[in-house]
């Protein structure tokens, strides 16, 4: 993903890049920085959940989220990576 292209929104990060599978794949990269399992896990749920109800997963790109902060600085993860997908959606021309 060193090629990739970068989306930011508060303090999660998206890198993408274009894949010719004609979906999208999601993939996480959540340390121990974030916090405990627990606020990791619910974390990767929600981000997941939100994932699957937006409209990028029907473009062909690989998706990796990034978190930059620790689980009490990102207030709802949900909001923000809807907000992050909407600017990802329209950086990318669909929608």
């Amino acid at each position: 993903m060193r090629k990739g292209r970068r989306v930011q929104a508060d303090s999660i990060r998206c890198v993408y890049l274009p894949n010719e599978l004609g979906h999208a794949r999601l993939g996480m990269a959540v340390s121990r920085k974030y916090g405990n399992a627990v606020q990791r896990n619910r974390f990767k749920r929600q981000i997941r959940n939100m994932f699957r109800q937006h409209a990028v997963r029907d473009l062909g790109v690989d998706v990796l989220i990034v978190p930059l902060a620790n689980a009490d600085a990102i207030g709802n993860p949900a909001q923000v990576a809807d907000a992050l997908f909407d600017r990802l959606l329209s950086r990318l021309g669909g929608a």
